[in-house]
């Protein structure tokens, strides 16, 4: 890793966190993991894409330890759960293969 990317990357966690604790303090909340998470996606710094694709993900992997050899299944019922059409969970299932 580059100085300068070791650089920004100090900046941002020094700036992040400092905005996280203003926010706790100004909402009277105690800082934790959950609230941190929560903070991160209300500051848009996780997009809504990555958040839906990692839970499925991890949704369809517990599924299918409970349905080993019903992938379909498994797909129609995030795609319900998730309100998605199955075709979009295929692909996020695909997408992750090639990662």
């Amino acid at each position: 890793m580059s100085e300068n990317r070791k650089y920004i990357l100090d900046k941002f966690e020094e700036y992040l966190y400092e905005n996280y604790k203003s926010f706790c303090e100004r909402h009277k909340l105690e800082e934790s993991l959950t609230g941190f998470i929560t903070f991160l996606i209300d500051q848009e710094l996780v997009p809504t894409t990555n958040i839906k694709k990692y839970t499925v993900l991890h949704e369809y992997e517990n599924l299918h330890q409970k349905l080993p050899a019903q992938k379909t299944r498994a797909v129609h019922t995030l795609a319900e759960r998730f309100n998605i059409s199955e075709r979009s969970v295929w692909g996020i299932l695909q997408g992750n293969k090639n990662s």
